[in-house]
């Protein structure tokens, strides 16, 4: 009997560790696309704001990685800004001789505009590239770029 109980305890251990482990997964971020598993994994956090600093809403952003030799719908990534005009785009580093990643934000009754941006060799740098703001980083284990990218409305 008591041999019993101490296979069932391990059971009930391993049922609670499984919950903990799906728990912990939900609510997260959303994970990067797997088509970007071609290179090191590049997070975008774009913010789009007119020209009173308000945020803009529903603006579409397409990016493209010219890069990334294809010019399938899988180099190319759209979404949409939310109510605080932010957006989450993921794709991939840019290779060592071309650094740029090409975007487009077209606001709601508004003309599109685009741009260029130029990411630096090294992470850790903040530069002013005229539309927009870019503040680069790099992730603790070197694995993952995330670029902050704060664009104005012309």
């Amino acid at each position: 009997m008591l041999d019993r109980m101490r296979r069932l305890w391990w059971l009930e251990l391993g049922i609670v560790a499984l919950a903990l482990l799906v728990i912990s997964r939900m609510g997260g971020p959303p994970e990067p696309d797997p088509s970007s598993s071609a290179g090191t994994p590049l997070v975008l956090y774009f913010a789009v704001y007119d020209r009173q600093d308000e945020p803009v809403s529903e603006a579409r952003i397409h990016l493209e990685n010219p890069a990334s030799g294809s010019k399938s719908a899988k180099s190319a990534k759209n979404a949409r800004t939310g109510p605080d005009g932010r957006v989450t785009l993921y794709s991939v580093l840019p290779g060592s001789q071309d650094r740029r990643l090409l975007y487009t934000v077209e606001p709601p009754g508004r003309d599109a505009f685009s741009g260029t941006l130029e990411l630096p060799q090294r992470p850790g740098l903040r530069q002013t590239q005229p539309p927009h703001v870019l503040t680069v980083e790099q992730d603790l284990n070197g694995v993952t770029w995330r670029a902050d990218v704060v664009v104005r409305c012309p």
